[in-house]
């Protein structure tokens, strides 16, 4: 079995031949959105879902994509079954359109979920060839595509990044994970796909530590600011319902959905707030 490659000097490289415009972008009709933390429980995969799931409820075709291959946990949030995922996928040999959308599974609100690997260890079957060819299959017939990624900037997830029109960056105010978010967005300086990142602030009241003094320390501006509920949060993963659908009008579920209409909208202006 094939384990999964850390970044090679090659594949830095390529990328950052792209990232400056030296290859042409294959035509597609979804927005293709990553959705990354530099740290586990940043929240990235609670931002994924909640955004998706709104833009699925507002009519728009939109498809999440869990290439958290070892602990994604997307299904659980929408309360879908896990049996059949990308590791089960990648094993039919051909990876088709077809054969893309038929281990999708449908939750009640339209939008359309392919889950990571039910088993751990199958991860290391996933390539990220594999997933290069599991976004072009699913990029067309989508208005939105979120690629839900691990914290481990491996090959898989440079290759999902690069692929991307937009990174959604997910951190927290505490030290720990800004140290590692400044070190994501100094790589992706140096790989030029640093005009696509956008920052998500998330659990913004569970800290000292300002807004302000984040973007001031990091030279970043917002494009969306969440608050923490742990408690709707919580109760809502547990019932496997989104909490925009769960507590809809908590301030989480607000900030969550005013996020999902600036991306609906293609408005990814800052949040203009200190």
């Amino acid at each position: 079995m094939e384990k999964m490659k850390r970044p090679t000097a090659a594949n830095l490289r390529r990328i950052h031949r792209k990232g400056r415009g030296d290859a042409v972008n294959e035509e597609k009709d979804a927005v293709i959105i990553a959705v990354f933390g530099s740290k586990g429980g940043a929240g990235k995969t609670t931002v994924a879902v909640n955004v998706a799931t709104v833009l699925a409820q507002k009519g728009k075709r939109t498809a999440l994509l869990d290439f958290d291959l070892q602990f994604g946990d997307a299904s659980i949030f929408l309360d879908l079954e896990n049996k059949h995922g990308i590791s089960e996928l990648v094993q039919e040999g051909s990876i088709t359109k077809e054969i893309v959308r038929s281990y999708l599974s449908l939750h009640k609100t339209g939008l359309s979920l392919l889950p990571s690997s039910e088993r751990p260890e199958y991860a290391e079957m996933v390539q990220s060839s594999h997933g290069e060819r599991i976004i072009s299959g699913i990029a067309k017939g989508y208005d939105f595509v979120f690629i839900d990624l691990s914290t481990q900037m491996n090959d898989l997830s440079l290759m999902a990044l690069e692929k991307a029109d937009k990174i959604l960056h997910v951190i927290n105010p505490d030290i720990s994970t800004l140290r590692n978010a400044k070190k994501t967005h100094e790589l992706m300086k140096a790989l030029k796909l640093d005009h696509k990142i956008q920052v998500v602030l998330n659990k913004e009241n569970s800290s000292t530590i300002t807004a302000k003094e984040i973007a001031g320390l990091m030279n970043i501006k917002f494009l969306a600011k969440i608050p923490v509920e742990g408690k709707h949060a919580v109760a809502s993963l547990n019932r496997g319902i989104p909490v925009v659908i769960n507590v809809p009008r908590c301030p989480m579920s607000k900030k969550l959905i005013d996020l999902a209409t600036k991306i609906g909208e293609g408005n990814y202006g800052s949040t203009g707030e200190a």
